[in-house]
């Protein structure tokens, strides 16, 4: 299944959603006992022994005052799928904090999940035979930011909205116009981030978090942006960007990731040609 598709999907789920008044986590949750050959198939989702049920697999959280809706994993698809490749069909994956309106309108395009080398995944066991581009896996608390009814507005990819990894629109607001966002920020543009509260600096009245921007996608044409591009654009909107690293082969991953000297880095992230990733974790890392 092509990305396009599996957004469309989403897409005419979250219509019938709204359409069917649905608007909260609990309302979710009858309305996909009432409907599951619909959801089965709308997130290409055949189940299978020892896999979870598709009426537990992903999860609403509404906006307070806005018509837009987030679509996220649930703890226990997570943990009863582990790296069985069955379940995580690509609809599934992109349930990591993609945003619509109510009209199905895509409004916010994080990255799918991605899986760690090694794992169950066929890209994981044998990564594609490609160049690739490496880039710093952060250890922050991963959101995503974009523009909305001229306002800039941050979601954090599992839905939580706990003050400790959030950031308030208040913040939004110092940032946009510290920065110039009105006049900087591309149309139709997802920022995918890590945010670090702890080490924030005072502007303003405003506690403003170190955000390292680590993707950027667009939500009319799906594209993904390249490190290069990213980097520059993170830099054009007064925001740190993650690092690129400076591998060239895949020996050159795997021998990095289980050197003990790698303990300061979480891991690294490989982006190859065909648009896959796959995580590769450092054995030795300790927050």
């Amino acid at each position: 299944m092509e990305i396009r598709e599996a957004i469309d999907r989403l897409s005419d789920l979250v219509k019938r959603l709204w359409s069917s008044d649905v608007l909260s986590s609990d309302g979710f949750r009858e309305w996909s006992r009432e409907n599951e050959s619909y959801l089965a198939e709308t997130l290409g989702y055949d189940q299978q022994s020892g896999m979870p049920p598709v009426i537990s697999l992903i999860d609403v959280v509404y906006h307070p005052d806005l018509p837009l809706v987030l679509l996220k994993v649930t703890r226990e698809a997570s943990a009863r799928l582990g790296d069985d490749p069955r379940g995580w069909t690509l609809p599934v994956r992109l349930c990591r904090g993609v945003i619509f309106d109510r009209r199905g309108r895509l409004e916010a395009l994080p990255f799918e999940k991605i899986f760690g080398y090694g794992s169950g995944h066929p890209e994981t066991r044998k990564p594609p035979d490609s160049d690739f581009i490496a880039t710093v896996m952060q250890d922050g608390s991963p959101g995503i930011i974009f523009p909305y009814r001229s306002k800039f507005l941050f979601a954090r990819c599992d839905g939580s909205t706990d003050n400790k990894s959030a950031i308030s629109q208040l913040t939004m607001d110092v940032l946009a116009e510290r920065c110039q966002w009105h006049s900087r920020y591309p149309d139709d543009v997802s920022l995918i981030v890590d945010v670090f509260p702890k080490s924030g600096v005072c502007v303003g009245e405003s506690n403003v978090p170190d955000i390292v921007v680590v993707g950027v996608r667009n939500t009319r044409t799906l594209e993904d942006y390249e490190p290069h591009r990213f980097q520059s654009l993170a830099g054009h909107l007064g925001l740190l960007n993650t690092a690129i690293w400076g591998a060239r082969t895949i020996d050159d991953l795997r021998r990095y990731i289980q050197d003990d000297s790698s303990r300061h880095l979480k891991g690294l992230v490989a982006k190859f040609v065909d648009g896959t990733r796959v995580k590769f974790e450092c054995r030795a890392y300790r927050p």
